[in-house]
């Protein structure tokens, strides 16, 4: 048996390809329950930026590739045939390392990604949940979960914001170790302002204000989050509680003004104000951050900090990739031993089958006690016998194709047959 991985990801397919082949929990648990002898033992990844099967083919079967390339051209219409040089295809020890990699965070769009792992671990209870997580998936799903929390417990590959929105609330943070006492102001509520208004609500701000232009828009985000909309004439009021302000519209002149700004601080009568201006053009004009009270940072400075932090995260990788290897070579190792446990089982079958028709040929007409003696020292003869021939058979699984050969020498040496699913 191995692994085989086929799918998609950033930096072989286009996003409208990847968007094709998303996949949400309940047509992911379709796919995964659908009849197919290619998929039976199957895990799917499916995020905004990859789409992968991992299945588990064993030596006997047909190659599954071809038919899992069909399996989602039906589900998705779009065709990943190999010769587009779209679809990736991995197998046995590449397969393993590409899932402990993606688990890890250092096979993402951002590098150390936090949120990778919990996909990788919501697609293996998916998995567990739709019986296609057999022995050999569930093992390597366990190991690449085990790599990528040491990854991130014992290296920097996580640590640190590099996306605008979470840089933005990560200097809030520092800034308010207090955060559940705050009020926050979020302008704009577009994809940049909505991200910034759920890291603020993940990060257990108190109150939370999210104004726009159109109303309406403004209602959705606040609502998700949990706060309270405004429209940008809602905005000056606002400033006088607000002491976290993050702005990000599209306007082409700012919508905060000095003369805005001072008027708020002078209101708040010296309570400090953190301002983040995340808009290219800019919302808020540059004199702002010269006010008594205010703490000013604009794109340029959040882009500062996150390139700081996405070179910390990458001197991590080294490292990572060293455990990632670690974790390949002791996975490939258990692997290993999967190709003796069926002959070993088989041999013990095997002569124990012949003792057992010894004993019944030889003792007919002995005592039952005379006959359970028999059968405790012929079963302790055999544990002797096969102890040696056991073991060696385990070290050898350690040597790659070693134990192998020794099954197909035994095989042939005591007439067992191959179990069709080793």
């Amino acid at each position: 048996m191995s692994l085989v991985a086929v799918g998609v990801d950033h930096r072989t397919a286009p996003v409208d390809l990847r968007e094709a082949l998303v996949f949400d929990e309940d047509r992911a648990r379709r796919f995964l329950l659908g009849e197919s002898e290619a998929l039976t033992e199957r895990l799917l990844l499916s995020t905004c930026n990859r789409t992968e099967l991992f299945v588990v083919h064993r030596r006997k079967e047909r190659d599954p590739v071809p038919a899992l390339l069909e399996l989602l051209k039906r589900a998705c219409g779009v065709d990943l045939s190999t010769d587009t040089g779209v679809a990736r295809v991995m197998r046995g020890e590449d397969a393993v390392r590409h899932l402990f990699r993606v688990a890890c965070g250092i096979e993402s769009m951002v590098l150390g990604e936090t949120q990778i792992l919990g996909q990788v671990k919501d697609a293996a209870e998916l998995a567990s949940h739709c019986g296609t997580a057999g022995p050999l998936l569930q093992r390597a799903l366990e190991a690449a979960v085990r790599v990528a929390r040491k990854a991130r417990s014992e290296t920097t590959i996580g640590e640190g914001a590099v996306s605008v929105a979470s840089v933005a609330v990560d200097v809030a943070r520092k800034m308010f170790d207090d955060l559940p006492q705050r009020h926050a102001l979020v302008v704009g509520a577009g994809e940049t302002g909505r991200l910034v208004a759920q890291h603020l609500k993940t990060s257990g701000i108190g109150t939370l204000t999210v104004a726009n232009r159109t109303l309406g828009r403004a209602r959705d985000v606040a609502d998700e989050v949990g706060g309270d909309p405004a429209g940008l004439c809602g905005v000056p009021p606002a400033l006088r509680d607000a002491d976290i302000v993050v702005c990000s519209t599209s306007a082409e002149e700012p919508i905060l003004t000095y003369a805005e700004m001072k008027a708020a601080m002078k209101a708040r009568k010296g309570r400090m104000m953190l301002t983040i201006d995340i808009a290219v053009p800019r919302d808020i004009e540059e004199e702002v951050g010269r006010l008594e009270g205010v703490f000013h940072h604009d794109i340029d400075a959040l882009g500062a900090i996150m390139d700081r932090n996405l070179a910390n995260r990458q001197k991590a990788v080294p490292r990572v990739e060293e455990m990632v290897e670690h974790a390949v070579a002791s996975f490939q190792r258990w692997e290993r031993g999967l190709e003796v446990v069926p002959a070993i089982k088989a041999l013990r079958e095997r002569f124990d089958e012949l003792r057992r028709e010894e004993l019944d040929r030889n003792l007919k007409r002995v005592p039952e006690g005379a006959r359970q003696q028999a059968e405790r020292l012929t079963e302790s003869l055999l544990n002797r016998i096969l102890h040696g021939p056991m073991s060696r058979l385990h070290r050898a699984a350690d040597e790659p194709g070693r134990g192998k050969d020794l099954v197909a020498a035994l095989r042939e040496l005591f007439d067992i047959e191959e179990n069709k699913d080793e």
